[in-house]
């Protein structure tokens, strides 16, 4: 019970938006308001081991949680927002964890998570990708630790979270270059499957490997754009493509522990539509996060996609909300 209490507590704190020194004639800031939401998030991680043992004969080995669904909400005031989701599938829910923090100040954007993944699901796919085998591995794990800072130049027009947390209300169009940088630790344990499930695995039965740890330091930059109609509709977009040094410990049966150090290509991208009808608003996101790292004979690649389907209300600041509400 003092765990499960635990583990609620750090779920709820999610994510926070701070707005200063911003030129209302572009956008509304929601710093001082309440601003609760409703909504259905999907989400899917997915790890791929992609082998290469000759030139044409290649093999995809997938270890993902497949998708999973969450009914929920947050409320936010300042700089802090708190929220938790219900998962549909308990086993997902008791079994994998997800938590995330962000918070925003000038044009310093602050993301940090952290990820653990005990129930993925294997797939192998063979040289026409098609499904081979599915099943889900013995003791396997995923878990990661993440810090990402970005820097926004037009922080003063531009509101970044306008079509993705409602940190304010985009009233103009505007775009801004961002430059981003991270750092983040993962540890991935394949776990065991039976001999006989195993036959065609290159990852299994050749390369034998039993787990990757590995650091990444990336880089990047990109653009970012506020698409406003009629002033209360709004498409958002952000393309952010890096690059990174990733040190890697590939551990396997015969060979022990083999240290690598590789260039990985990184890219986000998000998509945002919100409707805005006076306090009311309604919206849908999508964010696809891709990692990618060429090691020895396969290539290790890291994909989060994700969408939230959402409608909330923006509420005076408290001050003013007690003072209307003493006054009728």
């Amino acid at each position: 019970m003092r765990f499960k209490i635990s583990i609620l507590l750090i779920v709820v704190f999610a994510s926070g938006i701070v707005f200063s020194q911003s030129d209302s004639t572009y956008f509304i800031s929601y710093y001082d308001n309440i601003v609760p939401r409703l909504g259905y998030t999907y989400k899917q991680q997915d790890i791929y081991l992609d082998s290469y043992v000759t030139k044409t004969s290649y093999n995809s080995e997938n270890f993902g949680t497949g998708p999973q669904y969450f009914i929920g909400g947050d409320v936010g005031h300042k700089w802090l927002t708190l929220g938790y989701g219900f998962g549909q599938n308990k086993q997902n829910t008791r079994q994998n964890m997800d938590l995330r923090f962000s918070t925003t100040y000038k044009p310093l954007s602050l993301h940090a998570n952290f990820t653990r993944l005990n129930n993925l699901k294997y797939n192998y796919f063979d040289t026409l990708l098609v499904t081979k085998h599915t099943f889900k591995p013995i003791n396997n794990s995923f878990s990661s630790l993440g810090i990402k800072l970005d820097y926004i130049f037009n922080y003063k027009k531009f509101c970044y979270s306008a079509g993705f947390s409602q940190g304010g209300k985009q009233i103009k169009r505007k775009g801004s270059f961002i430059a981003t940088t991270a750092y983040s630790r993962n540890g991935f344990i394949i776990g065991d499957i039976p001999s006989d499930l195993n036959r065609d695995s290159i990852v299994f039965n050749v390369l034998k490997i039993k787990g990757i740890n590995s650091h990444l330091v990336e880089v990047g930059g990109g653009y970012a754009y506020n698409w406003v109609i009629e002033k209360d509709y709004l498409i958002a977009i952000s393309e952010i493509p890096g690059l990174g040094m990733q040190w890697l410990n590939v551990k396997s049966q015969e060979e022990g522990i083999k240290k690598y150090q590789r260039v990985s290509f990184v890219n986000y991208f998000k998509l945002g539509f919100v409707w805005h009808i006076k306090r009311l608003f309604l919206g849908f996101s999508f964010y696809s996060n891709l990692w990618y790292s060429e090691v020895d004979k396969f290539d290790y690649r890291q994909h989060n996609t994700g969408t939230f389907a959402y409608f909330g209300w923006v509420f005076d600041e408290p001050k003013r909300f007690l003072k209307n509400t003493r006054s009728q």
